[in-house]
């Protein structure tokens, strides 16, 4: 039995202008986006404030970089310094920057780029609503042209797009959607491989992520479809076969940029490991609340579509006029879809087998979507609901108001006046509803749409205001500052490669690397390899999985990563601004400053290593110790020069001055404990250094969360997250070194403070020692490293370049080279005695492959329309409108 729809609207394929409703739903999102922004005073096109969360961490720095190469640093394509201490970029270009809609950003001055991330959110809002009201006119052509309009502004502005539309990358696949619906079923039914088999590519090529939703839920979709047009089996294979050969050639397309990422995933975040999960998620029962206006990001599925598409919904189900059939397999495929928000097995599967990071449920806009498709289709009926129609739905909008009613304490985001809007708007459209379905006139179905509007910008504006946001001038300022003072560096110094970094960020942000077209030791990235996080914590230095920061090194990590110029300034830490001044780095104070500017000091290390030098064939990668962080630093040092020296000398503090406080000591740690809870508390150590050395103190980074920490009189501010143990440098002031410690809780315990000196004279021979055999590059290019060395023995040239097992290829004196890992982190090249040219080059791993698998998609793509040119259609094919 073939598919069919019920035609009420018998005249409406006789207006064309209703072909282009489209345009008028992009212009209706447009408006009511932009209204809901200067509302909210989020819009930054009016003075509001737009800049937070990731977009603000991340993506402003990503963009920077894509103008970087598109304005001619085409070497950093592949692979680039900028991503930490340097890292394969193919993941980043596929997750953020690989959207046509990014081309746009190219027309706006980079001190503008938050502007441009703007109007790029704004556009795709407006898009989406575009493509599900040109989906709705081709799926269901007898929907009256507000109702179309009005879901297409339920869908284009859901609680999803609104809660997360910073992750701009995302919106593509909002996008796609409806156009790949659309070009689904033109392909079951007509045969018609184009549109579905491009958008399918360009779906994976725009974000590869959201894409493998995508192409979860088409499968899921594709069963929907053969069920609904069910004729027999022979028509049923024929469109599973049409589905999967259009999605294989899709695949095919899409290759140059799959192979490419998934060997750059499998070298970084596809291999962490995902912990074990209980079967049920928490919080499951509190997502109807999220139906409610204004809900924000609160860790739970983003679902809100409105009133009418809930309505319209639930209707369904209990309308008379669609056949069980219908109703049975549209609610399977809403049960499995939601599935995810019960099970963590099947929530896991929709974020590919990863934890996702800080925004959950990323797959609820299918949800949203299947919600409103459903509700499209009961809304073809509208001139014929009654009773049964419209009862169940108020009974369930009642209900859902009242769940929220006695939640409210249990879910953040719920108040009076939410709850209050939420049933006036209920209240309203389904007063008009009811009054279009009682009385015909045009009037009521304009009412319809006008309060569809109101409820969805009254939803935009409060979500909006909810958002945590600095004035977007914050981020024109910094970068403007920030440059100036890098490029007096970068003109000072002409030598071919050196790392620069700093201590201060804005907006937690790492990528200022990025941003600046500098290399660096800092980066914020969802694609990074592990073993630098590991080989990070090891040294104290802040680092996890997706994150790196080079907030407090020591000398010895300055010099053995090359971190030539590091920069520190006066500015306090601002909340305001979301401007924050990490660590202290006074061990630096004695280094020479390269310039002062904007009240950033830049000092140069002139012990820092090159990228390359030669250290033992032999040598023996270090234990590191878990505590003893600075050990770890000086057999590291130990390890590179093959001597046994000791860069640091231990000191001992003094009994600490308690203030309400008691001090206890175990073989575990030390506990301090308030006398008088209701009282301040503070432990003052206090250690006699009488030489003014650079003087490192580690301390538990438990403290991070239980104590204020001041060091010789200055506020310390560590950063949010710390795996290990931290070392402060500072410089002894009148023979000593104070700490204190003010308690933020009524006991705090640590594990034993320690107390070094450093020797900076024996830092220095060893570095000397080290450059005497050092990589002389030539030629220094992201992805082409040439230069000279000269070994007096059997050696290895050991790089401070992230070891990775594909991608970099090495040539010594013109013949290929083995690469070696070494320290468990870094590239390494095999050296016999003697003067070597060495050449290390990158090609982006995969890329052949790839393209070359995209060539055979398009090959097959073409044959198949030469053959389905020369077939006649096969007989028995039912049309799916």
């Amino acid at each position: 039995m073939a598919f069919s729809v019920n035609v009420v609207d018998f005249d409406y394929q006789s207006r064309p202008a209703r072909r282009w409703d489209w345009l008028l739903a992009f212009g209706l999102a447009a408006v009511l986006f932009f209204a809901a922004g200067i509302v909210a005073q989020a819009n930054p096109l009016t003075g509001g404030s737009w800049l937070g969360g990731d977009l603000s961490q991340q993506y402003v720095s990503f963009f920077q970089y894509y103008r970087h190469v598109w304005a001619g640093a085409t070497d950093q394509i592949g692979y680039s310094f900028a991503n930490g201490l340097g890292g394969s970029m193919a993941g980043n270009w596929a997750y953020y920057l690989l959207s046509p809609f990014n081309l746009l950003t190219l027309l706006f001055p980079a001190s503008q780029i938050p502007l441009a991330l703007y109007v790029l959110v704004w556009l795709k809002i407006s898009c989406a609503a575009a493509a599900m009201s040109f989906m709705l006119r081709k799926v269901e052509p007898t929907l009256e042209r507000t109702i179309n309009l009005a879901l297409a502004i339920s869908y284009a502005m859901m609680g999803y797009a609104i809660v997360y539309q910073m992750n701009l990358m995302w919106l593509d696949g909002v996008i796609l959607l409806p156009l790949l619906v659309w070009a689904l079923r033109r392909l079951l039914d007509q045969r018609s491989y184009v549109p579905y088999t491009l958008l399918l590519a360009l779906a994976v090529i725009s974000n590869y992520y959201i894409a493998y939703m995508l192409a979860a839920f088409l499968v899921l979709y594709c069963l929907y479809m053969v069920i609904m047009s069910w004729a027999d089996w022979r028509k049923a294979g024929k469109q599973i076969v049409r589905f999967v050969w259009g999605s294989l050639l899709g695949g095919l397309l899409s290759m140059v940029v799959v192979v490419p990422t998934l060997l750059d995933l499998l070298a970084g975040k596809g291999t962490q490991t995902t912990p074990h999960l209980p079967l049920i998620m928490q919080g499951w029962t509190l997502v109807p609340t999220k139906l409610i206006l204004g809900s924000p990001s609160n860790g739970l599925p983003n679902v809100f579509i409105g009133t009418l598409a809930m309505f319209a919904f639930v209707g369904y189900f209990f309308s008379t006029r669609f056949a069980l059939r219908e109703k049975i397999a549209g609610g399977l495929v809403a049960l499995i879809l939601a599935s995810g928000f019960l099970f963590n097995a099947v929530n896991l599967f929709w974020h590919g087998m990863q934890l996702p990071q800080a925004y959950p449920f990323r797959f609820s806009f299918l949800v949203s979507f299947w919600l409103i498709y459903l509700a499209a289709t009961q809304l073809t009926q509208i001139d014929y609901w009654h009773f049964e129609s419209w009862f169940p739905s108020t009974l369930v909008g009642v209900a859902v108001l009242g769940y929220a009613f006695l939640m409210r304490h249990q879910v953040v985001g719920i108040t009076w006046s939410r709850l209050l809007l939420s049933a006036f708007f209920f209240l309203l459209i389904i007063a008009t509803v009811v009054l279009w379905e009682k009385r015909s006139e045009r009037l009521w179905r304009w009412l319809v749409l006008l309060a569809v509007v109101g409820e969805f910008g009254t939803n935009a504006a409060l979500v909006a205001r909810q958002m945590v946001r600095v004035p977007t001038a914050t981020y024109t300022e910094y970068y403007q500052r920030t440059h100036r003072w890098v490029q007096t560096v970068q003109k000072q110094d002409d030598t071919a490669f050196y790392r620069l970094d700093k201590n201060f960020v804005r907006a937690n942000d790492r990528g200022d690397a990025f941003g600046q077209d500098y290399a660096s030791a800092s980066v914020f990235t969802s694609n990074t390899q592990l073993a630098i996080a590991k080989f990070y914590t090891a040294m104290g230095l802040p680092a996890y999985g997706y994150w790196a920061a080079y907030t407090n090194g020591t000398r010895l990590t300055d010099t053995f990563l090359g971190i030539k110029y590091f920069a520190t300034t006066t500015q306090p830490t601002t909340p305001a601004a979301n401007f924050t001044n990490y660590g202290q780095r006074n061990d630096l104070a004695t280094q020479p400053v390269t310039t002062q500017q904007s009240k950033v000091t830049v000092r140069e290390n002139t012990d820092a290593l090159p990228l390359g030098f030669a250290v033992p064939s032999n040598m023996v990668t270090p234990t590191y110790q878990t505590l003893d962080i600075l050990g770890n630093q000086n057999n590291l040092f130990n390890a590179l020069t093959g001597a046994d020296d000791a860069y640091f000398t231990p000191l001992t503090a003094t009994a600490p001055k308690l203030t309400n406080a008691i001090l206890t000591k175990s073989l575990t740690g030390t506990t301090i404990t308030k006398k008088n809870p209701a009282k301040p508390a503070q432990a003052v150590f206090t250690i006699a250094a009488p030489r003014q050395l650079p003087t490192y103190i580690t301390i538990d980074q438990s403290l991070l969360n239980t104590a204020r920490v001041t060091l010789n009189g200055q506020a310390i501010t560590f950063f949010p997250a710390q795996y290990a143990p931290v070392p402060l440098g500072t410089l002894p002031r009148h023979g000593r070194v104070t700490l204190t410690l003010n308690l933020l809780s009524n006991k705090i315990q640590c594990q034993a403070m320690q107390i070094d000196q450093l020797h900076p004279n024996i830092l220095q021979e060893a570095a000397t020692k080290l450059k005497q055999q050092s990589w002389r590059l030539r030629k220094a290019k992201a992805n082409e490293l040439a230069g000279s060395i000269t070994t007096t023995r059997d050696q290895q040239l050991l790089t401070t370049i992230p070891y990775s097992r594909r991608g970099w290829t090495a040539t010594v004196d013109g013949k290929p080279a083995a690469i070696k890992q070494a320290l468990n982190t870094f590239i390494s090249v095999p050296l016999k005695a003697g003067q070597h040219q060495v050449v290390l080059r990158y090609r982006i791993p995969g890329m052949r492959l790839g393209i070359g698998l995209s060539i055979a998609g398009l090959v097959l793509l073409i044959g198949t329309l030469i053959i389905i040119r020369r077939k006649r259609p096969a007989d028995g094919d039912d049309e799916i409108q």
